[in-house]
């Protein structure tokens, strides 16, 4: 499987796709090698912040995010895969026009298939849960993505498992620390190194931060997600991170031109990040599409100890103008911080890939 993750982030149908994919993800079926597996994504987006109890939030920000993936099959068992990202590294102080952004490789590891399983390891992306990546329209993910564990020098093995209600499974695993090597790095624009000085949950240098995920179907169109996590706490952080998160996604037709969709994900963390507070997350969806058109409504909250609790509503439309291009317009109401935002967003994305 390319290791790049869910595309069109505008599209409505995309996630519970995507989900669905890794049931088959472990271990890759027999191909001939050698043989080189490519794909890419192209977005230019536009965020503007059109008000704001913030009025140093009030901003646009125009840039493209360029992504590309690559497997190349050693053999029938063997591949090497490497995943590189083009986007802004920094956050916006002012309007911003393709500015800041940078060049890294966040994934760059070895995979081999042996005794039923994948093992893995290298730079790589631990699985735990999929809302920061799969919930529906350009902002779905927003609070998702806090809890993302990306960019981690470690291990991973998937096992997949039959005799589940609705088929096969598969059952993650792997263990791993932040990544504080120069590949932390970003070329061009410079987000600076992480050092293990810096702290953080996970960064250890050292293999104590591990996270297990169970992914699976309950029936056609549905898939669901577990996902247990401890990141071992880094120099300075008072506790180590226990999280825990579980998801489903569903998809169905509800006419013979309308297919409608509905997402949720819960995660709940103790000492969040290493420190002292308690943190809890819900991301919830649902969309419609029919023909080239979808749209899709997202609910989230952040919920952490001594700090305000945070809500974000969106709205997304994307029309579909190929089976490779998309576009999508989007309204966000923010509530974070105690501070309340508006944002119009625009995006358009393409992708494309190919295997030589």
């Amino acid at each position: 499987m390319i290791p790049t993750q869910s595309r069109a982030r505008g599209a409505v149908l995309s996630g519970a796709a995507a989900l669905a994919a890794t049931l088959a993800a472990a271990p890759a079926a027999a191909q001939v090698a050698p043989r080189l597996e490519w794909e890419a994504l192209g977005e230019l987006q536009m965020d503007a912040t059109v008000a704001s109890t913030d009025d140093a939030a009030e901003l646009t920000d125009v840039y493209t995010t360029l992504e590309g993936g690559a497997v190349l099959h050693l053999t029938d068992w063997a591949r090497l895969a490497g995943h590189v990202t083009f986007e802004p590294v920094l956050d916006p102080t002012n309007d911003r026009f393709f500015g800041d952004e940078g060049l890294y490789l966040d994934e760059l590891f070895v995979e081999v298939d042996a005794l039923g399983a994948s093992f893995r390891g290298g730079k790589i992306h631990p699985d735990f849960g999929f809302a920061w990546d799969l919930a529906p329209g350009i902002y779905g993910t927003d609070f998702a993505e806090d809890y993302e564990v990306a960019e981690q020098i470690g291990f991973g093995a998937s096992v997949p498992l039959a005799g589940f209600p609705g088929g096969e499974a598969v059952l993650t695993g792997s263990l791993f620390f932040a990544d504080t090597t120069v590949l932390s790095e970003s070329l061009i624009t410079n987000r600076g190194r992480t050092r293990l000085s810096d702290g953080g949950a996970g960064n250890t240098e050292s293999l104590e931060s591990f996270a297990v995920a169970l992914t699976g179907g309950a029936g056609e169109g549905t898939s669901w997600s577990l996902g247990l996590r401890r990141l071992a706490a880094g120099r300075g952080d008072p506790n180590d991170e226990w999280g825990f998160v579980a998801g489903v996604l569903h998809e169905a037709p509800l006419t013979d031109e309308i297919t409608g969709v509905l997402t949720g994900e819960g995660a709940f963390f103790s000492n969040a990040g290493g420190g002292v507070d308690d943190a809890r997350y819900l991301t919830v969806g649902g969309g419609l599409v029919r023909g080239d058109w979808g749209v899709s409504l997202t609910y989230a909250l952040r919920d952490v100890d001594r700090a305000p609790v945070d809500h974000l509503g969106t709205v997304s439309v994307d029309y579909a103008l190929s089976e490779a291009a998309s576009v999508s317009a989007a309204y966000r109401l923010g509530r974070e911080g105690g501070e309340t935002s508006h944002t119009i967003g625009l995006l358009l994305t393409t992708e494309f890939g190919g295997e030589i």
